[in-house]
Parts: structure tokens; sequence; C-alpha cells
């Protein structure tokens, strides 16, 4: 989940998971793998448990997808076009809360808490 969320970082918004003529590119393959990975973790734990806070974030936000296939063979190109609009809403919002102070405080003090114990390990 955190290449995905690497790749988010290094693409273009808007975030498009489908072409002009339909089919989709390598960033729907990407989500769609992502999304497979969301649907067994929620099957399993229910929650996001264990996880580093970016992995969190992007857990939550794509749970109410959990059980989604972009690649339904049963939607036509309008329900597609449809879905993949609202996607890149869903992917940007997460974006701006990734970029948002309250989640950039909560990575520092992670880091500080890491360096604290690691530290707390060492001399003792």
């Amino acid at each position: 989940m955190l290449t995905f969320i690497d790749t988010l970082k290094k693409s273009t918004v808007p975030y498009i998971l489908i072409k002009k003529n339909g089919t989709y590119n390598k960033l729907a393959k990407k989500f769609q793998r992502i999304m497979d990975t969301v649907t067994e973790h929620y099957r399993e734990h229910r929650a996001p448990i264990s996880a580093p806070p970016s992995v969190e974030l992007l857990l939550e936000h794509l749970y109410p997808f959990r059980d989604l296939d972009i690649f339904d063979r049963d939607l036509c190109l309008s329900a597609r076009e449809e879905l993949a609009n609202e996607l890149d809403g869903v992917l940007r919002e997460f974006m701006d809360k990734l970029y948002s102070p309250q989640h950039n405080k909560r990575l520092c003090n992670l880091r500080r808490d890491e360096a604290r114990n690691t530290q707390t390990y060492v001399t003792t």
C-alpha cells in the first residue's frame, strides 16, 4: 500500500483511471490490486490494525469501496466514467488529508516515539 501511496504522490491530479476510449490505465490496475487488499484486510480484521498512519488513512478512505471491482464487465462506459470520477474525488480527499498538518503531526509524533524507544532500548 505504501508503494501505491508513493505512486499517487508522483501522479498528477486528476487521478485519471480510465482513458478516453473507455479502457483502464496502469493506475487503475494498481488501484484494483489495492482494493483487493483492502477487501481482504477488512474481511479479516474489520478495522485498520497495526498499519502505518498513511496506510490507515488510505484504508479509511477506501473502506466504502471494499468490494469494488472496477473491471466489472457489466459496467457500461458512462458507468465506468462516473465511477472513475468518484474514485478520483476519493483519492484527492485522501491526498489532501495525507498532506494535512494533522497527519504530518501524527507522523512526526510517531517518528519521535520511535526515536525515544530506540534510545531507551539502547541505553538499557
